[in-house]
């Protein structure tokens, strides 16, 4: 569930400053779960998409691994060094340099 709060509730805000030029893709995969995401990044909002495991996967990054250690990167709370990134491993860095929840 935090996971799916953070690529759909907190990522598409209109001030979030994630954005590229050049259009980018990233993909979310959980183990041992049916529930992917992925998150298209450009000169707009970004938008993400919910999918299904049995769904082909084309991003410019996929991030998978267990999705204690997917959240925990998400919200910047760890590194990536648990995960399995495989493509771009810039458009990951990109999300996690730009986007970091602040309450207040």
């Amino acid at each position: 569930d935090g996971i799916d709060e953070f690529l759909t509730g907190f990522l598409p805000r209109s001030r979030m400053p994630l954005h590229a030029d050049e259009p980018r893709t990233l993909h979310v995969a959980p183990e041992y779960s049916d529930r992917r995401w992925t998150v298209s990044i450009s000169t707009e909002t970004p938008v993400t998409t919910r999918s299904s495991a049995d769904s082909d996967a084309r991003a410019d990054c996929i991030v998978s691994g267990p999705a204690s250690d997917i959240y925990l990167a998400l919200w910047n709370r760890s590194s990536l060094d648990q995960l399995c990134v495989s493509g771009d491993p810039a458009v990951i860095g990109m999300l996690r340099d730009n986007v970091q929840i602040r309450w207040g």
